[in-house]
């Protein structure tokens, strides 16, 4: 029966153990620094930030949106785009020029946002170089009417006013012409009445001058009365009375009863 052959067999030296193990934690040690250095690379920026707050309600008078990044920085540069864009309902945009300082990018807007509901789209470029783009919502409750809504109850306003200011003038205008008519009633009477006096004042004179008139007939007629009884006292054998030489109580012979000798 054959004997089996011993193989020699040698334990590692100790010395080479410790160089296999001090080789092992070098290496471990150098991808565990590996991993810490490279993680930062490995996570990208991204919004951290923004004011109003996604989903927000704002009860102040609200002009002007930020917002706040992670990292050193965006970047900026010719054919760089980083933007905010924020929208009202209608989906017209009310942001003005897109600001960039450091991490934070901000917009305002010409006025104070009416009530309403708003989106915020964004658009930006990290430090690292890759881009993003994202989007928020916020409310606004700060009691300030859309323009468009005041610029029509504006308009409401000012045409009520012009009707009033119509009415005003049509009202003016009727008083005047019942101001008018009424002097021209009151001037009417005044002129009759003036027309009237006229009238009368020509008749008087016409008829103080038929009373001259007739007036100086009668006396011429008086007169000439007078001068004929005159004339007549002088001629012989004329009637006059006692101025005929004769006695008024002489005996006319022609009388048969004579003169009355009544004592």
């Amino acid at each position: 029966m054959p004997h089996p052959i011993a193989v020699p067999t040698s334990a590692p030296a100790p010395s080479a153990l410790r160089r296999l193990a001090a080789a092992t934690a070098v290496g471990t040690l150098t991808l565990g620094a590996g991993m810490l250095t490279a993680s930062p690379a490995w996570a990208h920026d991204t919004l951290i930030s923004s004011t109003p707050e996604d989903g927000a309600e704002v009860t102040e008078p609200l002009d002007e949106v930020t917002l706040e990044f992670s990292g050193d920085g965006l970047t900026t540069g010719e054919g760089i785009t980083n933007e905010i864009r924020v929208t009202d309902e209608d989906g017209d945009d009310l942001a003005t020029e897109t600001e960039v300082d450091g991490a934070t990018m901000s917009t305002t807007f010409d006025e104070p946002l009416p009530d309403g509901e708003y989106d915020v789209v964004y658009r930006v470029v990290y430090s690292d170089g890759h881009d993003e783009e994202g989007e928020l919502s916020f409310a606004v409750d700060a009691g300030i009417e859309d323009g468009a809504d005041a610029e029509g109850e504006d308009a409401e306003a000012d045409e009520a006013t012009d009707d009033d200011a119509a009415d005003d003038d049509a009202a003016a205008d009727e008083e005047e012409a019942g101001a008018e008519a009424e002097a021209d009633e009151l001037q009417d009477p005044v002129s009759e009445e003036g027309d009237a006096s006229g009238w009368m004042v020509i008749l008087l004179g016409i008829g103080g001058v038929l009373i001259v008139l007739l007036a100086v007939i009668m006396m011429r007629r008086k007169v000439n009365q007078v001068e004929e009884w005159k004339q007549g006292r002088r001629e012989p054998g004329g009637s006059g009375g006692p101025a005929d030489g004769r006695d008024s109580g002489a005996t006319d012979p022609d009388d048969p009863e004579g003169p009355d000798r009544t004592p």
